[in-house]
């Protein structure tokens, strides 16, 4: 390569320096140069100075000496001095360039020094050395769209291999495979000791998935090519392969390389060791390395690990991403146990599908879980006034209604509902309770309405009719009340039982109809009671206990997720010693179908047990009720707090899945092109953004065919003699220009950039506006038919680019889905997570 002495000398003469005596200080230094003594020239070329200040010949071989010696300083200085002596020669300042980059000079001043080689008048290999120059400042600084300006300039050189390799580059930063694809077939197989172009590959075949990335990448490393370390680790980092693995670690060894933070870290996360990677990671942030940080802030959120993201946000300060402090702020409100505040501080961060959006749910669960399982009335109305609002919001009036009414129910004693076939003894029980033969019994169906058992400080019953004012009796009017209502054929919808029984101020309970009534009315409203109950009693008949359509019911309510428990009356009718027996059988067929009784299967006689409260001791003795009265008090009655919140819990779930599934139904409905159409803007908007102007020449050929129609349509003001300065002519001309040519110049821009043509809408957006200002820009009538210009097309390149990053930006910052809908996911997980099958702990 020829020095820089060597090449003032061809177009500079000696003349000045023979006249001075000076010339024999040249040689000298030109003999160092030549034996590689840069020192020696250095000396020369300073004693040449100090006789010829100035000299251009010796203030080149002060440059070569000085960069010899590693003296960037003084040969910035000497450069400067040639710079201003001959500022029309491009290598003068190329070399001035070379030098402030080892220099660490600011790359804007670096390219403004790059910039004076991009004169008309520079030698061409002076220019495309500046051209590639300036590529690699701003491929550095991560500006695509000025890098890809310069690359445009270097068009004439496309098969260059620098010009490839940093379209190759370009292409990786904005991500374009397709330009990446092309790119790599240019460039064609690195040379074995060439790292850049080696790692460039390698990232592009990592990229496409293409086999031979890791050789390369391995390659790049040991060739010490600059970012190989980084891109190394992260291709580690990703890697399940453990041949890979151990392919990586054998180098890094033999290297001596695998303990350096990065790579440690790397090897941790590649071969399963979370924590180790966790410290790793935190460590090289702590020393300063922002990316560290915003990879361990990254790491945080994937894993929910709440101390790794409090010291990424930390480390990250003022550059940590909104969406982690909001995190970590309602975090802090959690731990204080202000859920509320954290449910509206998570209200900033919907964005499903993202792993700060996944942190973001779980603690709003934590949140709404935490108030489930705390006692007293007001965290539970607090999740019904979420559940209220998503039901509104979504016109549910009816699951409004419900809403309100768990939170009256809230307050009621705890429901207990007494189910079974008919002429099992439900109602006989329900008198046993009473200690009064007050609710109707009998061998065909008589309960046809649901018997609502409630506290009073005085006995009495109140009849409600469908039709007509309630009735209210004694006890001992009730059952002649009903068969008078009955013969009237009145139709009675509830009977309320009232007594001072001290366990009723804690319990309410129903006396339903038989599940195998004949009668479908009778049915329903057996079924809907246990739906609504709190807990259900069901009463088998000891002589037939557990048949085949006990189960079936049986197994429904199963589903349903009320808590049983069983009761096997007539155990009076059994042969001595079968009562076990029965039970055991039962027990069984319980287990059989999966639902286990809250307690222990008792059997009794409620027969007896009436007879006993109504004065016959020996009854008493033998109906068992003891026993009975024991498993109502441990069981239910003194659970009665527990197993009401349970069941409104499960209520409660019911009502949230009802929305939530109706959430589902809006989101399909109105998800349009979806999420991920928008996340492929990005790539698209590059495609225009690499459009050189070959390329918009090419947009220009196809919209060619559209002029004449443009000349003909402004025909009359060329006839009428009008100008484009007239406003009426020039709105008529733009009319014209836009009619004609916007639709076509936006489909042939959208294929020769390769854009999906579902963003075609987007593209003509910005088209318009580029060809107005067109046409006010073209001065005349005449001049309005050559619109639009390759350079028109590259402003529409440039607008359409800018509005879809725009688009991208705000819809990106848009809601997922409204914070409210997501309030009410987390409030069915939380239901789903507290929810139990049996009361049974």
């Amino acid at each position: 390569m020829a020095t820089l002495a060597d090449s003032v000398a061809n177009w500079l003469g000696r003349v000045e320096l023979l006249a001075r005596g000076a010339d024999e200080e040249r040689r000298a230094a030109l003999r160092g140069l030549e034996r590689g003594d840069p020192l020696v020239a250095r000396e020369h070329a300073l004693a040449l100075l100090q006789k010829v200040p100035d000299s251009p010949v010796g203030l080149a071989i002060l440059v070569d000496a000085c960069e010899a010696l590693w003296l960037d300083e003084e040969a910035a200085g000497a450069l400067r001095k040639l710079c201003s002596s001959a500022p029309w020669r491009g290598e003068l300042w190329v070399r001035l360039a070379d030098v402030l980059l080892r220099l660490g000079e600011a790359p804007g001043e670096v390219a403004r020094v790059l910039e004076n080689a991009l004169e008309p008048d520079m030698e061409p290999a002076a220019r495309r050395r500046a051209l590639l120059s300036l590529t690699d400042l701003d491929l550095a600084a991560v500006d695509a769209w000025r890098a890809s300006r310069w690359l445009d300039s270097l068009r004439l050189h496309s098969d260059d291999h620098d010009v490839a390799l940093r379209r190759l580059e370009l292409g990786l930063m904005v991500g374009d495979r397709i330009m990446i694809a092309n790119a790599v077939e240019a460039l064609g197989e690195p040379a074995t000791l060439d790292g850049r172009a080696t790692l460039a590959v390698a990232r592009a075949r990592w990229v496409l998935s293409e086999p031979a990335a890791l050789d390369l990448l391995l390659r790049a490393f040991v060739l010490e090519a600059s970012g190989a370390s980084e891109v190394l680790s992260s291709y580690l980092a990703k890697s399940r392969d453990v041949v890979e693995v151990k392919r990586v670690r054998d180098v890094l060894d033999a290297a001596q390389r695998a303990g350096e933070p990065g790579f440690a870290l790397a090897l941790a996360l590649a071969e399963g060791r979370d924590g180790d990677a966790r410290d790793a990671l935190a460590s090289i942030a702590r020393a300063g390395d922002p990316s560290a940080a915003r990879s361990l802030y990254d790491i945080a959120l994937e894993r929910n690990d709440w101390a790794a993201l409090r010291t990424a946000v930390d480390i990250l300060g003022v550059r940590a991403p909104d969406e982690g402090r909001r995190l970590l702020e309602a975090r802090t409100a959690f731990e204080a146990r202000s859920g509320e505040v954290a449910l509206t501080v998570l209200d900033g961060i919907p964005a499903e599908g993202t792993s700060a959006g996944s942190m973001a749910e779980g603690l709003r669960v934590d949140v709404l879980t935490r108030w489930l399982k705390e006692d007293g009335e007001a965290p539970f109305r607090t999740v019904l006034g979420e559940l209220r609002k998503a039901a509104g919001a979504l016109d549910r009036l009816d699951l409004v209604g419900a809403c309100e009414a768990l939170a009256v129910e809230q307050r009621r004693p705890l429901r207990v509902a007494v189910v079974g076939e008919f002429n099992a003894g439900k109602s006989t029980f329900i008198n046993a309770l009473l200690g009064a033969d007050v609710a109707p019994t009998g061998i065909l169906p008589t309960t046809a309405s649901l018997h609502w058992l409630t506290w009073a400080p005085d006995p009495f019953a109140r009849i409600v009719t469908v039709e007509g004012a309630d009735r209210i009796v004694p006890h001992e009017g009730l059952k002649p009340a009903l068969d008078e209502l009955r013969a009237a054929s009145r139709v009675v919808r509830e009977v309320h039982i009232c007594a001072p029984i001290e366990r009723l101020r804690r319990i309410e309970v129903l006396d339903t109809p038989g599940f195998n009534a004949p009668d479908a009315d009778h049915i329903a409203a057996a079924t809907r009671a246990v739906q609504e109950a709190h807990v259900a009693l069901w009463v088998l008949d000891a002589t037939q206990a557990l048949k085949d359509s006990e189960r079936k019911v049986l197994a429904r309510i199963a589903d349903v997720g009320t808590p049983v428990q069983v009761l096997v009356n007539k155990c009076d009718r059994l042969a001595e010693g079968k009562t076990d027996e029965v039970v055991a059988h039962v027990m069984d067929g319980l287990a059989t179908i999966g639902l286990p009784s809250m307690a222990k299967v008792v059997g009794f006689s409620a027969r007896l047990a009436l007879a006993g409260r109504l004065g016959d001791e020996d009854a008493v003795s033998r109906s068992a009720w003891p026993a009975v009265e024991a498993l109502l008090s441990e069981a239910i009655v003194d659970r009665s707090d527990e197993l009401r919140a349970r069941a409104l819990r499960r209520k409660a779930l019911g009502i949230a899945k009802s929305l939530d599934a109706l959430v589902a139904e809006r989101r399909e409905a109105v998800a349009g092109t979806g999420r991920q159409d928008l996340l492929a803007l990005p790539t698209q908007a590059s495609r225009l953004l690499a459009l050189d102007r070959t390329a918009c020449e090419r947009v220009v050929q196809r919209v060619d065919e559209g002029r004449p129609r443009v000349a003909d349509d402004l025909r009359p003001l060329r006839v009428a003699g009008m100008h484009a300065d007239d406003v009426h002519a020039s709105a008529y001309a733009e009319a014209r220009v836009l009619a004609r040519m916007t639709a076509p110049l936006t489909s042939a821009l959208v294929e020769v950039a390769g854009v999906d043509t579902a963003l075609e809408p987007i593209v003509r957006q910005a088209v318009a506006p580029v060809l107005r200002g067109a046409t006010a820009e073209a001065g005349d009538i005449e001049r309005l038919s050559g619109v639009p210009t390759w350079r028109v097309v590259r402003a529409c390149a440039m607008a359409a680019h800018d509005r879809m990053m725009t688009r991208f930006d705000e819809e990106g910052r848009k809601p997922a889905v409204n914070p409210t809908w997501l309030r009410l996911a987390a409030v069915r997980k939380a239901l789903e997570r507290v929810q139990t099958p049996s009361p049974v702990d």
